[in-house]
């Protein structure tokens, strides 16, 4: 890889591939004994969040050959973020399936999307605009926290659940993401409500959130 990129990359870049794929300390920052990453999209018109759980990451199968990947500390393979994904890392998952919970709550793209660049179909940057809205700590003692928690969950559930018979229908992407959104319409918004509740609670103010409360 190195040699590649000696000969390939322009004259005048004089990092190392090392350097280059660690521009800013995306890689070195990253925590590889961290157990739970949150992840959330960077691009499109729709805020998503998932858990990933690095102790369920297994080693990779290529053609009937088993790749063995590298393992942190605690024997577990870790998870290394990339471009267009932003990332939190934890070892409490009560706290990350409450951020995740709020990152799939309609609520929280209420909040933004008039901070979005727009595109021919609406918005499609999102970016980190998501961490301008004062998201509470996780509080395992408050009962609003730890229910947006359980939601967070089962939203996760069902959506697996829905997932096999929606790729035997839809080719498209998007259209199965669609069409889970739609499925749990009820789940997300109740995970809206809970989540204003949790941001007033908290005494955050934002600009959407009365909006939000009035509509």
């Amino acid at each position: 890889a190195s040699e590649l990129w000696e000969e390939n990359k322009e004259e005048s870049n004089d990092d190392t591939v090392i350097e280059y794929l660690d521009h800013w300390g995306k890689l070195q920052n990253q925590d590889p004994n961290a157990r739970y990453r949150v992840l959330q999209n960077g691009g499109g018109s729709y805020v998503t969040g998932a858990v990933v759980d690095t102790h369920d990451l297994e080693d990779i199968e290529v053609n009937g050959t088993t790749i063995e990947l590298a393992r942190n500390n605690d024997g577990y393979i870790p998870l290394v973020v990339d471009h267009k994904c932003y990332y939190y890392e934890t070892d409490d998952e009560g706290e990350a399936y409450f951020l995740s919970g709020f990152l799939n709550a309609p609520l929280i793209l209420e909040l933004i999307e008039e901070m979005m660049t727009q595109g021919l179909f609406g918005g499609r940057d999102i970016h980190k605009l998501v961490w301008s809205i004062a998201i509470p700590k996780y509080d395992p003692e408050d009962e609003t926290h730890r229910r947006i928690r359980d939601l967070a969950m089962e939203g996760e559930e069902r959506a697996e659940e829905m997932l096999p018979g929606l790729e035997e229908q839809y080719s498209s992407l998007g259209y199965i993401r669609k069409k889970q959104r739609e499925g749990m319409e009820e789940l997300r918004n109740e995970l809206s409500e809970l989540c204003l509740d949790a941001l007033e609670e908290a005494g955050t103010s934002q600009t959407s959130v009365d909006q939000w409360k009035s509509d």
